[in-house]
């Protein structure tokens, strides 16, 4: 099963829910960052704790030309799994 969705803001330990719970908590997740203003943008997140009803990203974090750091915008994800 493929589910996707989306967050305006990220953060320290961001929670998201699933749509559906998979079968089980091995499943894989993808994270695109919402780009803002900066097209050098280069994104790194991690996500440390699957549920089958959820996943915790610990946080998004950015390197630009000019700044380094937590990056709290929106992001997109997509989680594919085992159904049933």
């Amino acid at each position: 099963m493929m589910q996707w969705g989306n967050s305006s803001t990220s953060g320290r330990n961001k929670t998201v829910y699933l749509p559906i719970s998979f079968y089980d908590s091995n499943y894989s997740v993808m994270i695109a960052m919402r780009r803002t203003i900066d097209n050098t943008t280069n994104l790194t997140g991690d996500i440390y704790s699957f549920s089958k009803a959820s996943f915790i990203m610990y946080g998004l974090f950015h390197a630009t030309d000019s700044n380094n750091g937590a990056y709290n915008g929106g992001f997109n994800w997509v989680a594919i799994g085992r159904w049933k």
